[in-house]
């Protein structure tokens, strides 16, 4: 391989990094947002039978 095409491959190894960062980042996110909603959900199932 000439250094062109190492260079090439450094980047696009280093552009799937950043994607997988961004993509676990993303699915943190949206857990976190998930959970609340449930406990929202709960939250607002249960105050009606609770005295």
């Amino acid at each position: 391989m000439d250094e062109m095409d190492v260079s090439a491959t450094q980047s696009q190894r280093e552009n799937i990094r950043i994607i997988g960062l961004e993509l676990s980042r993303s699915i943190a996110s949206e857990k976190v947002l998930q959970k609340k909603c449930i406990k929202k959900v709960l939250k607002n199932y249960i105050r009606p039978y609770v005295k």
